[in-house]
């Protein structure tokens, strides 16, 4: 039942992806994060799901404090460690990820 919640955010996810005339925003990447905290198990396939709309956030420019805080409460460390490319979790703050990873978050910010 929890898995069959989380196709469907997945699939409106993709499609909203793959649609030129609309485009994630600041608020869809804490939505699927949150989808997979409640949603998914705690398998090494389910952690790749994960990974992937990380990357995807990162591509996109909406990586923030918020969902930093999330995937540090969500996902086993060395399963972290991975995403965010480091081996020492404790000095990885917002202001550490590379710019590219938060671009759009910055821009609105300065808005």
């Amino acid at each position: 039942e929890k898995r069959a919640a989380f196709d469907i955010a997945l699939d409106a996810f993709t499609k909203l992806r793959e649609d030129k005339s609309i485009h994630p925003d600041k608020y869809t990447y804490p939505t699927m994060f949150k989808a997979c905290e409640l949603l998914l198990g705690t398998e090494d396939e389910d952690y790749d799901i994960v990974k992937i709309i990380f990357y995807f956030c990162c591509e996109d420019g909406y990586v923030d404090g918020l969902i930093l805080n999330n995937l540090k409460n969500y996902l086993p460390q060395k399963v972290l460690k991975v995403i965010l490319q480091t081996d020492i979790l404790g000095e990885v703050t917002f202001g550490s990820l590379p710019k590219s990873w938060s671009r759009r978050i910055r821009k609105l910010k300065q808005q």
